[in-house]
């Protein structure tokens, strides 16, 4: 790792965020959906006789923050490198791919925890609250951000990454719809969107320690994209050799 490398890129990056259109659109549709959810808050539909609660607080802008800012934005910025062909330049410049995606990283975790906390300061969380939350969610926004430049290593641009993450996100609001209810509720104990919610809702009660538990399972699922990371990269890189 090179420190001096990670900055200079990271700096690069900050620069060209202000001509990345799609970039910038996801993120101003997570600032926009901070107000959206904070009116909808709580809105509910009726199935098969339950009640399925969506757009529940922090919980919720969590969830689009984490898709559409930390997983599709981490995933657009690694798959530029395909596009605009710089991944041939920095192997001629013997910058290390690690270098790289540390680089984008940051920028990605940036971004996500800014929303993150705009979001909880409008939402009236104190102090002690928002320095509890953004510990708790760095499983969830690393479980993201993985997935994302994992979707980037099977897209060849930004389109695919676009389409490649929207099956993904469908399924995981559906998820958390069911987290909302009885539906379902032995299975989707397995899942991070329950433990997100139950987390969140003990910090909201100032409970850190027992919320601070709810951490385990959303860094096993951050552990398995990770692994799934290192396979494919692996993969590609015996094929290339």
């Amino acid at each position: 790792m090179n420190v001096q490398q990670i900055k200079v890129l990271m700096i690069r990056e900050l620069k060209d965020l202000r001509f990345n259109g799609q970039v910038l659109l996801l993120f101003f549709t997570a600032f926009a959906m901070i107000f959206f959810i904070y009116v909808l808050n709580n809105l509910t539909i009726t199935f098969s006789n339950e009640q399925i609660t969506f757009f529940k607080g922090m919980t919720s802008l969590l969830s689009f923050i984490s898709i559409l800012v930390t997983m599709y934005t981490q995933g657009n910025l690694m798959v530029e490198e395909k596009e605009q062909g710089t991944g041939i330049l920095y192997r001629l410049m013997k910058i290390r791919r690690i270098n790289i995606f540390l680089a984008k990283s940051i920028v990605t975790y940036s971004m996500s925890y800014l929303l993150f906390t705009i979001g909880m300061i409008i939402y009236g969380y104190s102090l002690a609250q928002i320095l509890m939350a953004s510990i708790f969610t760095i499983p969830i926004f690393s479980m993201w951000l993985l997935i994302g430049t994992a979707i980037a290593e099977y897209a060849k641009n930004t389109i695919d990454v676009s389409l490649y993450g929207w099956p993904i996100m469908i399924v995981y609001f559906l998820i958390e719809g069911f987290v909302y209810s009885s539906l379902l509720n032995k299975l989707t104990i397995l899942f991070p969107n329950y433990h997100i919610e139950r987390g969140l809702t003990l910090i909201e009660n100032d409970d850190f320690t027992s919320g601070l538990k709810f951490m385990i399972v959303p860094f096993i699922w951050g552990g398995i994209a990770l692994l799934f990371l290192i396979k494919k990269r692996e993969k590609k890189a015996s094929i290339e050799a």
